[in-house]
């Protein structure tokens, strides 16, 4: 059955009201050529700045910048454009409207925006990271479908159709080194429960949801950016975990699925070959098992964790004969399509498999509305609506992690002055302010150069039995220890022994609990943002009831 497409007439250009308009017509499947059909399948890095192009060229060896892009879409017509780097909203979106004017097909533009455009974009509105969403109670998960339906109204207006997300991930390992805070939690339940709200709210919205990154990353100590990850689990515990999210994912009818480079024994036998390169995962398990009839991604092809044991050319063929219908962040495009159309040429790839998965990119290019060009309005990025649901989602992350002996709601009621020592803060922080403008407070801060003697002495001279303990400048890394520096540990310790009751805040990763475990309280926060300091305040005060839910298992607690 013919699949009928729209295709620019991208020569033919008209002003009117001083905007550009594309005439386009339309054409069936059959028009499509050989080439266009292989182009269709390969959606290229893009980066708006200069001297982060200069970088990655120098970093991995090839051109990421428009000039060259407007090259492959010329010569190579290619179907998609992933941005990468840090750009503004009006830069991405001059760009984007630029290259789809290049392009008789309609590109399929998509990103990375898992807590909103700001993962990528510095001048947008910055949402809650997984780990922060994964704490709120079931009963407010209707806020996660707010949040994916307003990140889909922002993608709508930077002509972005794709969103690389939600990350279904269980991350049951604290040092993995990629997924970590990127995931909603360990629990398998909870994280698809939230994943098929968020993508609930992007394809209500009108843009593709992604789960990823299949079959399952999060229990690893290995980064596939960097080196080829090994999960080797059992079928049937992949089956129970990792493979859970998925499953529910494709049953809420996810638009597409990226395929992730690891290597999974259970699932693909073969030495040194990804899941996102075999035909087992993706074709037999992702395909024929659970059903899945969407779009199938693979991962960026620039990783190291693919590109470490195969090469440019035969590295997209492969992942084109495991069933992948996009292949992402290709290093050498020309190779990459000279090689695909050998391989048809001598039989190793035939022309019917090409034209399904060119049949599943353009069926969803339809979809999504591929053929209109972006309407950009800076102000509707940022409106109050968008900011005030940012406050509630923060709101009702905040997790009161441990509190045996009532402290916080002692230090909530008192009228005396509150002791605070603040950690990773050069000036007095939103979280202390805040504080101030509500109850009394002595606040010392913990500078960076501080020996124990210095942290002794502070001690000596504190107010009051319970010290209350702000964490901030905090990371995400377990390699790091979440930001928590010795400094720190050693004037938690040196207060306990001092016979100090202590309340600690965190601001960052809910896996830093480990390092807690002396503090007699712990308000986990999740992220230093400024509405996550306003919401710890307010629970600190007892102007709010923290309603979050530790979203990892009770060891660290």
């Amino acid at each position: 059955m013919s699949t009928t497409i729209k295709i620019r007439a991208f020569s033919v250009l008209f002003c009117l009201a001083n905007s550009l308009h594309l005439l386009s017509c339309s054409y069936s499947f059959a028009t499509l050529s050989l080439e266009q059909k292989i182009g269709q399948l390969f959606v290229v890095t893009a980066i708006v700045d200069n001297a982060q192009n200069q970088l990655l060229l120098a970093a991995k060896g090839y051109r990421t910048d428009a000039a060259y892009i407007k090259q492959l879409i010329a010569d190579y017509h290619i179907g998609g454009v992933i941005f990468l780097g840090s750009n503004s909203c009006q830069e991405q979106a001059e760009l984007t409207q630029e290259l789809q004017q290049c392009s008789a097909l309609p590109l399929l533009i998509m990103q990375d925006l898992e807590w909103g455009l700001a993962m990528r974009l510095h001048d947008a509105l910055r949402f809650p990271r997984n780990q922060a969403l994964g704490a709120l109670a079931p009963e407010h998960d209707e806020l996660i479908y707010q949040m994916g339906y307003e990140v889909g109204k922002q993608c709508k207006l930077l002509g972005v159709h794709m969103n690389l997300a939600p990350v279904v991930d269980v991350n049951n390992n604290p040092a993995n080194p990629v997924i970590n805070d990127r995931s909603f939690g360990e629990d398998i339940a909870c994280v698809a429960r939230k994943a098929e709200q968020f993508m609930r709210g992007l394809q209500d919205a009108g843009i593709i949801a992604c789960a990823k990154h299949f079959p399952g990353h999060g229990d690893t100590t290995v980064d596939s950016h960097y080196d080829l990850p090994c999960i080797k689990h059992t079928r049937e515990r992949l089956d129970s975990c990792e493979l859970y999210p998925f499953k529910r994912m494709i049953s809420n009818g996810v638009k597409a699925i990226m395929s992730a480079h690891m290597e999974v024994p259970a699932l693909e036998p073969a030495a040194h070959l990804p899941s996102s390169l075999s035909h087992n995962v993706v074709t037999t398990l992702l395909r024929q098992e659970l059903g899945f009839k969407g779009l199938i991604i693979t991962d960026a092809l620039d990783m190291r964790g693919v590109t470490k044991h195969h090469h440019a050319g035969e590295l997209e063929l492969k992942a084109l004969q495991a069933g992948n219908d996009i292949l992402l962040c290709s290093t050498d495009v020309p190779k990459a399509i000279a090689t695909i159309k050998q391989a048809i040429a001598d039989g190793r790839l035939s022309e019917q498999e090409l034209d399904e998965h060119v049949r599943v990119v353009l069926s969803l290019k339809a979809w999504a509305g591929c053929e209109k060009l972006p309407n950009f309005d800076q102000s509707l990025l940022c409106t109050p609506a968008a900011q005030s649901l940012k406050k509630e989602l923060y709101a009702h992350a905040i997790t009161v992690a441990r509190d045996e002996s009532h402290l916080l709601e002692a230090l909530a009621q008192t009228k005396r002055p509150i002791t605070c020592i603040e950690i990773g803060q050069d000036q007095s922080s939103h979280f202390v302010r805040s504080l101030e403008n509500q109850m009394p407070m002595m606040v010392h801060t913990l500078p960076a150069s501080a020996d124990n003697q210095f942290v002794q002495d502070m001690i000596d001279h504190l107010y009051g039995d319970t010290v209350l303990v702000s964490v901030l400048g905090m990371s995400r890394f377990a390699a790091m220890q979440f930001g928590v520096t010795q400094r720190t540990l050693d004037c938690l310790r040196i207060l306990k022994e001092s016979g100090k009751k202590v309340v600690v805040v965190a601001f960052g990763n809910a896996y830093s609990l480990l390092l807690f475990k002396d503090a007699d309280a712990v308000v986990i926060a999740y992220e230093g943002d400024v509405d996550a300091q306003q919401a710890a305040a307010d629970v600190v005060s007892g102007t709010t009831q923290a309603t979050g839910i530790v979203p990892i298992t009770s060891k660290a607690l």
